[in-house]
């Protein structure tokens, strides 16, 4: 996907390598579930983010339909760490 005009970054969001107040745009896409400290990964994402920064976070949650309907139960805990909250957590 090409976005011009655009420096796209990846990094350990738990140690995120970058200065503070870098981004004006932050993306966390389905995997704040699986990281081993995620308050820690959240606050270097708003550590980087410039002050007017928009972030977009995408989480599955306990009330996420398939998960309701017993489609999805998550992954295999004894191989992968993930937690899942409910809505209002």
């Amino acid at each position: 996907m090409a976005l011009p005009g655009s420096d796209l970054n990846v990094g350990s969001a738990e140690t995120l390598p970058w200065p503070d107040a870098q981004f004006d745009f932050v993306t966390c896409l389905r995997s704040l579930k699986h990281f081993i400290d995620p308050v820690s990964a959240l606050e270097e994402m708003k550590r980087v983010a410039k002050q007017k920064a928009v972030y977009f976070i995408l989480v599955g949650n306990s009330g996420f339909l398939t998960r309701r309907l017993s489609r999805f139960a998550g992954m295999d805990r004894s191989r992968v760490h993930e937690v899942v909250w409910s809505l209002s957590e």
